[in-house]
């Protein structure tokens, strides 16, 4: 349990800064929280062009690693635009089957990911859903427990 708030501590710190977008012009403190997402092996070396916005299907290939599931095979998606050919349609169905994303029949994987969607899918996997929707649900229930 240590280890969970270790992890989301700073994924939230990475998140209120807005470095999910990694912007060059802040190297020397990207480099930083890189090394700890490497360490957390939330990231790895698939993760080559940090310098764009992050997609939603990375982020769930984010969140689901947060997890400790690093792991994804090929399955069928209930998303029409996810396939079972995609890298992280694996990811996808366990975030799904968590509660991390909703059901929907469309899933926009390219779309960049909002803050509020991030938070959302943080939120939901490291266990604080029930908290969130009691503060006022998506999605200023989920910045709230976020930011206590």
């Amino acid at each position: 349990m240590n280890m969970r708030k270790i992890i989301s501590f700073c994924l939230a710190v990475i998140i209120c800064v807005g470095i999910f977008i990694f912007p060059v012009t802040h190297a020397e403190a990207n480099e930083v929280n890189l090394e700890k997402l490497y360490a957390f092996d939330i990231l790895d070396d698939s993760d080559s062009d940090l310098s764009r916005p992050v997609t939603r299907i990375e982020m769930v290939k984010y969140t689901m690693a947060l997890l400790g599931n690093n792991t994804f095979s090929s399955q069928s998606t209930p998303y029409s635009d996810v396939t079972e050919e995609h890298i992280y349609s694996g990811a996808v169905n366990g975030a799904y089957a968590l509660g991390i994303i909703s059901p929907a029949s469309t899933f926009n994987p390219d779309r960049t990911v909002k803050y509020q969607e991030a938070v959302k899918m943080i939120i939901t996997a490291l266990g604080y859903r029930d908290a969130a929707e009691n503060s006022g649900g998506y999605h200023g229930g989920y910045v709230n427990v976020a930011s206590q």
